[in-house]
């Protein structure tokens, strides 16, 4: 059985109150004894001085008969005058201090120089004041009910701590199996956070986003080769089934263009699918689309576009490089093919607030050949006259999507306007 995170705190705090308890308890009477001794001799010190003063202010009194004010200290002018088993101790250990007797009789031992270089022994039985050795058993039952009561309360504060904060953990745990078993409109909770468990958060809502993309990428790219791929590869074999009839100019034109096309579509929906495209930095537009033109202008040597560029040097966007070129390409293509004299035009909002905040426009205008439809960015739909795969603008939506921008269609005066939308570059 696997211990959870809130039993492993609860036992450590817990073995850690019953620590910090012991050795307190081990302190208070380690402080207690040295106490009792320091009191006892305290006393010692003042019997010795009392009898000292004593024979200093009455030079003429008998010492024999000079006594301590307590009747449990006794005053030996000899250590010959000492019982036997104290003069025993000392030969043993001239400088002991304490001893203790039968029956419990516990002795301290104390030097007086009543006269000048004559030193006499001043002996007291204290058992009656060893108070730790009467109240032993009473102290032993306090600080264990001390003690008691001390795992007690640490238990109960323990748990609570514990359970306020593995809280937010086990909340984290549940959004994290639901997540695992497909459910998507889940948000990761204690994301705002700002500590470790924050820290968790963000980082596995963080990794579940990234690989809801890839999923995502994944399941889109296989839904659009399904249905991208499949009409110029028929349109192939159909040319192919026919090449040695009468149109074979022709069908190497249709051969051709289904060729192009599904390599532009193939550009696109591997870009699409790569997770590298989704980082994006500073693009400046003019370089970009330049360098398009000028691509095209390289494979169609015979054919030079009609396009009117009026982008400021400056320009720039946040977005995938990679991505805008195709999508700038595709776009330039499909005014192109549809239609002439295209203008491309970058605008800009000339007021900004925080309501408001500036945009920027890129404008792809041209002018119609023949009448669009009104949902041109549907997958399938295309022109009367168009030699193309019905594909529309459909994947041109799609890269505007995972650039996060907008785009908006107009149709006036036989003109065609595709504005593309973003933020402040």
């Amino acid at each position: 059985m696997k211990a959870s995170v809130k039993s492993r705190f609860v036992l450590s705090f817990c073995g850690l109150a019953l620590s910090l308890s012991l050795i307190y308890s081990a302190i208070t009477l380690f402080f207690l004894y040295i106490l009792e001794d320091v009191v006892i001799d305290q006393m010692l010190r003042d019997e010795g001085h009392y009898l000292a003063t004593q024979v200093r202010d009455n030079p003429d009194i008998n010492v024999n008969e000079l006594k301590p004010r307590l009747d449990n200290f006794v005053l030996y002018l000899s250590v010959d005058d000492a019982p036997a088993f104290v003069r025993e101790e000392l030969r043993n250990d001239p400088q002991t201090e304490e001893i203790f007797g039968d029956e419990n009789h516990h002795y301290q031992l104390g030097w007086v120089e009543l006269k000048k270089g004559q030193r006499s022994l001043l002996l007291g039985e204290v058992s009656s004041y060893l108070v730790m050795q009467k109240v032993s058993m009473v102290m032993a039952l306090f600080m264990l009910s001390v003690l008691l009561s001390t795992m007690l309360v640490s238990l109960w504060v323990a748990y609570s701590l514990a359970k306020r904060l593995t809280q937010p953990i086990e909340k984290l745990s549940q959004q994290v199996k639901l997540l695992e078993h497909g459910e998507k409109n889940i948000v990761i909770a204690a994301m705002e956070r700002q500590d470790e468990i924050g820290y968790l958060a963000r980082s596995l809502n963080d990794t579940f986003l990234s690989l809801q993309q890839s999923l995502q990428r994944e399941t889109d790219f296989t839904s659009d080769v399904s249905h991208e791929l499949r009409t110029p590869v028929t349109i192939l074999k159909n040319a192919l089934s026919s090449g040695q009839g009468e149109n074979n100019d022709e069908n190497n034109r249709v051969a051709t263009q289904a060729l192009n096309g599904l390599d532009s579509t193939l550009e696109i929906l591997l870009a699409l699918a790569r997770a590298e495209n989704l980082n994006f930095t500073q693009v400046r537009l003019a370089p970009l689309i330049e360098s398009i033109l000028l691509q095209m202008m390289e494979l169609s040597p015979d054919e030079t576009p009609e396009v009117e560029l009026e982008v400021s040097f400056e320009a720039s966007v946040v977005g995938n490089e990679n991505l805008m070129a195709i999508l700038v390409k595709n776009l330039i293509q499909n005014a192109l093919n549809h239609g002439s004299a295209l203008a491309i035009n970058y605008h800009q909002s000339s007021s900004s607030t925080q309501q408001s905040p500036q945009q920027h426009q890129l404008i792809f205008s041209n002018i119609m050949n023949n009448p669009l439809p009104l949902d041109v960015m549907t997958r399938g739909v295309k022109s009367v006259d168009s030699q193309g795969f019905g594909h529309g603008l459909y994947l041109i939506e799609r890269i505007i999507n995972v650039l996060k921008w907008q785009y908006r269609i107009e149709i006036k005066d036989g003109r065609f306007c595709f504005l593309l939308m973003f933020g402040q570059g």
